[in-house]
């Protein structure tokens, strides 16, 4: 029975590395249409559309206040490549750590409702986070202008040219 199961594994495993050269090959192609300076966005959100399937698609929970981890890890990221080190394989870990302690202090009181109530109160936990960006902290995260992130060169990757960011989120 163990050798049954081995095979089913690795029937699936051969599936999920096709489906995830196909999506792959999609990207490559979708920059070949849209522009390569456009396809990093474009991969980072469809990341973030497949947290909020997970949640609503496959738990049914309804978030409103989804935006708030990405948010806060962007954030996070970029403050952390201005006033810390413009590396980019120690911000992203940062702006990963910052998205999971937002969850690791606001999970708790979260995951205790249901229905609409979890859609509104991360709704709300949403519009805190968004005062807190455009209007407390805006001395800092630049408030409705913004900010932006500048990486420094390591080694052979130059993380100011669009290609090479390209290869780096795919």
């Amino acid at each position: 029975m163990e050798e049954g199961k081995s095979k089913g594994m690795q029937k699936g495993t051969g599936r999920t590395f096709l489906e995830l050269a196909v999506i792959v090959a999609a990207f490559f192609l979708l920059s070949a249409v849209i522009g390569i300076y456009r396809t990093p966005d474009f991969i980072i959100f469809c990341i973030y559309v497949l947290g909020f399937n997970l949640l609503y698609g496959y738990m049914g929970r309804l978030s409103f206040g989804h935006m708030l981890y990405l948010g806060t890890g962007a954030y996070a990221v970029t403050l952390f490549t201005e006033h810390v080190s413009q590396n980019p394989f120690l911000a992203i870990p940062a702006g990963v750590l910052a998205g999971a302690f937002i969850g690791f202090v606001l999970g708790p009181i979260i995951v205790r409702t249901t229905g609409a109530c979890f859609a509104l109160i991360n709704l709300a936990f949403n519009q805190i986070g968004y005062f807190l960006v455009l209007v407390a902290f805006s001395k800092y995260t630049g408030g409705e202008d913004g900010m932006s992130a500048a990486f420094a060169k390591i080694g052979f990757m130059n993380f100011v040219k669009k290609p090479v960011i390209f290869g780096f989120t795919q």
